[in-house]
């Protein structure tokens, strides 16, 4: 029995320990105002239109954080928000749509607000979050990200909860 005992404390320290291992990138590429912290084993790739876009090696999920252009005020972005969700389950062609409530909040002294979307792409149930910030007064980025409904995974989370103003 202690030999299963200690199996399984050794085996929960190695998950633990490789969850631990991350990497911190700074956001946007020139005049950061804020990082992501990713799982070491992820890969995260910056787009010429400023996105960065990070993922595991199975390619199960992404979280991809965008620059929100023509977004001035928390009204804007509100509806900027609930239209992205709309506008990426119809791009993904989701089935079966059902918005979550936005909700807003203040965290790390940043304005956030963010919206599910739940549906089947391809046959399979999944998940889009969108959370919206706003690292500096009126200079929004919106997270975007995309996993399996029902995983049970928290990394998703846990990169969105990394998000730190750099101010």
């Amino acid at each position: 029995m202690r030999k299963i005992v200690f199996s399984l404390v050794v085996a929960a320290g190695s998950l633990v320990s490789a969850f631990v291992q991350a990497n911190t990138i700074a956001c946007p590429q020139k005049d950061p105002l804020f990082s992501v912290t990713i799982p070491n084993s992820w890969t995260a790739t910056w787009d010429k239109d400023g996105s960065l876009t990070c993922m595991p090696p199975n390619h199960s999920k992404y979280v991809t954080v965008v620059p929100s252009e023509n977004v001035n005020t928390k009204a804007q972005l509100r509806a900027q928000l609930s239209q992205t969700a709309r506008e990426a389950a119809r791009n993904a062609k989701m089935s079966g749509v059902k918005l979550g409530p936005m909700n807003e909040s203040i965290r790390k002294g940043m304005d956030l607000m963010s919206i599910t979307a739940h549906g089947t792409v391809g046959g399979k149930p999944t998940v889009f979050t969108f959370v919206a910030f706003a690292p500096r007064k009126d200079n929004y980025f919106t997270v975007i990200a995309v996993e399996p409904a029902g995983a049970g995974d928290r990394q998703i989370g846990a990169i969105i909860d990394s998000i730190s103003s750099a101010r």
